[in-house]
């Protein structure tokens, strides 16, 4: 190989080697800031709280002065894109418009008096028949999934007339997500609990028999 070929390939050798240890110290001179809903951060010659706030900023659609940001590389600089020694970056991800809440059927299947009906995550259940279709103290968990898992109090009949001193806990599985009123709505909702206070737990049934909770009440049976 001719000198002057050897040191030309020497000289894009070296070039190479400088780029790559600039690249590998400036990767690790990048500071990881943790996460911020869920998704981590990254900031280069800026504080962590200071890129937490870019970022928490950006995702709300107002950045603070001085600061623009490039969708593309998902990277936002104070000033100038590649004039600033300022910047911070994070992993992009995909917002979607904010939507209404999926509701518990509609307010037709409890109208005029039952409550709780056509919202969502009630805390109180009511079909306006007697205290037996009442169910208080509501607690919800996954609203808003395929299957939305809720626990509250329900007065119970005993078996010779009358209402057992205490309700029982009382297990709900409000399913089956459709259109009800104009809305996203479970149509249906499942009921577990027991025959007596402290008693075993019976099977799921439907708390609105073969109608849907998105019916007036009762229609199904007239």
């Amino acid at each position: 190989m001719r000198r002057a070929e050897l040191l030309g390939v020497l000289a894009v050798a070296a070039v190479a080697l400088f780029l790559a240890t600039g690249s590998a110290s400036a990767e690790r001179g990048s500071k990881a800031c943790g996460k911020v809903s869920g998704i981590p951060i990254h900031a280069h010659n800026i504080s962590c709280r200071t890129a937490r706030r870019i970022y928490k900023a950006d995702m709300a659609g107002h950045l603070p002065t001085g600061w623009s940001c490039s969708a593309s590389l998902a990277r936002c600089y104070r000033g100038g894109v590649g004039r600033s020694s300022e910047y911070v970056w994070w992993q992009r991800i995909t917002y979607r418009p904010r939507v209404a809440p999926v509701v518990l059927g509609g307010e037709i299947y409890g109208a005029p008096t039952g409550e709780g009906w056509g919202t969502a995550r009630p805390h109180l259940i009511y079909n306006g028949g007697d205290a037996s279709g009442s169910i208080t103290n509501v607690r919800w968990s996954s609203w808003g999934g395929a299957v939305a898992h809720g626990r509250g109090r329900n007065p119970i009949f005993k078996p010779r007339g009358g209402y057992y001193r205490r309700p029982v806990v009382a297990l709900l599985k409000a399913v089956d997500i459709g259109r009800c009123e104009g809305r996203d709505a479970y149509l249906r909702l499942l009921i577990r609990e027991p025959r007596r206070p402290g008693g075993p737990l019976g099977p799921w049934r439907s708390w609105s028999g073969p109608q849907t909770i998105c019916e007036p009440y009762g229609s199904a049976r007239r």
